[in-house]
């Protein structure tokens, strides 16, 4: 049991306990390379992005990138490549889009398989 309304502990329980069981089928983890990118290219990601009724900040905090929601949740950004983030406290990634100049207008966010487009503002 958890004290919390938050299950997503519950699947890190699975995969701890298939794995030291050696079960099949029930190992969940997904594993991905953090790389650097160049401060420019988290700079051009910084901004206020608009998603149905609310917002989402994208910041830079101790040289690394963070976001926080309307709802005040904030996280850490991890860089999996130039335009893709992961989250690794939320069920959370985001894909920022670029136009032809390079130029980010917009971020495909990323909540446990639903998708919403933000536009930057």
């Amino acid at each position: 049991m958890t004290n919390s309304d938050n299950g997503s502990i519950l699947q890190e329980i699975v995969n701890s306990v298939a794995k030291v069981y050696g079960f099949t089928g029930l190992l969940f983890t997904i594993i991905k390379t953090i790389v650097k990118v160049s401060d420019l290219t988290e700079k051009s990601h910084v901004g206020k992005y608009k998603v149905k009724s609310y917002f989402v900040m994208i910041f830079q905090k101790d040289n690394q990138l963070n976001c926080e929601f309307a709802d005040q949740r904030k996280s850490v950004l991890f860089t999996e490549s130039d335009n893709k983030f992961f989250s690794k406290t939320l069920s959370f990634k985001i894909e920022f889009m670029k136009d032809g100049s390079g130029q980010v207008t917009s971020a495909i966010l990323n909540f446990h398989g639903q998708k919403a487009e933000a536009k930057k503002l």
